[in-house]
């Protein structure tokens, strides 16, 4: 728990640290700008953006669904799937290859990083902070912090939904279950997908599109990597479990990042030009 707790304050420290204050308390070159009585920002309403976010939340949900024939996302989901099936094939033998082989230098290094960020592959204990920073930058009016905590819940969520259900229904052993890739137990084996692997990864693309500095998002990467790698030594997952959980997890937030910044689809009604009230559609961030 204690490790829990100093890498979910890592997270809040990078997602705090990436996105600043509001415009109007920043410094410029002569001092500290007044605000602009003319672009003050309209009061807040807690009950009413919170309606807002659980609509935003079904509209995710949606965007990840398969609703209609996409060639893109076809071809995607073809390659994802044709380098699962060529790792299951060799699954047994990549992990047996991990235990019989000494740790050298790299792997011991890669291995130390992995185990200190795996936490951070537990939702379930992060989900708090992200909450507490999106309810804190909320009344801070740190948009782009609050947008940053609430595209990684919602990633989670979605993810972790839609995993569950596949992984159940899958039931693949894992491999410190002492089976081998192809035994399967409908219901009780909880294998396939890398859950660890997914969210992590998650976190690496919705931070490093949030902080938008190359050191920052090859750093993010490569510890997603290395939990990833962590999961595999570890015996927890077999390497094409570790492959679809990464896979899935970076189209699920890429999908919510992507819906997330063009906005939440509002209906408002207005006064008409010629009397009565008419329907209007807009977009708000």
């Amino acid at each position: 728990m204690r490790r829990t707790g100093w890498v979910g304050g890592l997270v809040l420290t990078a997602l705090i640290g990436g996105g600043g204050a509001p415009a109007a308390a920043q410094a410029t070159s002569g001092g500290v700008e007044a605000p602009d009585p003319a672009t003050e920002r309209p009061p807040l309403r807690p009950l009413r953006d919170f309606g807002g976010a659980v609509l935003d939340f079904g509209h995710d949900f949606w965007e990840v669904l398969p609703t209609g024939y996409d060639q893109e996302r076809a071809l995607r989901l073809a390659g994802v799937l044709a380098v699962a099936a060529a790792l299951y094939t060799v699954d047994d033998e990549i992990t047996a290859r991990l235990r019989d082989h000494d740790p050298g230098t790299l792997r011991a290094g890669l291995r130390d990083v992995g185990d200190a960020f795996e936490p951070l592959g537990m939702m379930g204990n992060t989900n708090v902070y992200y909450a507490a920073t999106a309810t804190i930058a909320y009344f801070l009016r740190f948009e782009r912090v609050q947008l940053a905590a609430k595209e990684l819940m919602f990633s989670h969520w979605i993810a972790g939904l839609t995993r569950k259900s596949v992984g159940r229904l899958v039931g693949r052993r894992r491999p410190d279950d002492g089976a081998d890739a192809s035994t399967f137990d409908s219901g009780n084996g909880t294998s396939f997908p890398s859950g660890h692997t997914s969210t992590i990864f998650q976190v690496a693309h919705v931070l490093s599109h949030h902080i938008d500095r190359t050191p920052a998002t090859v750093a993010l990467y490569g510890i997603a990597g290395a939990v990833a790698f962590q999961r595999l030594d570890a015996e927890s997952h077999w390497a094409s479990d570790v492959w679809v959980g990464a896979a899935w997890g970076l189209a699920v937030s890429h999908a919510v990042v992507a819906r997330e910044e063009r906005g939440r689809l509002n209906l408002m009604l207005a006064p008409a030009p010629s009397g009565g009230l008419s329907l209007g559609v807009g977009f708000t961030h």
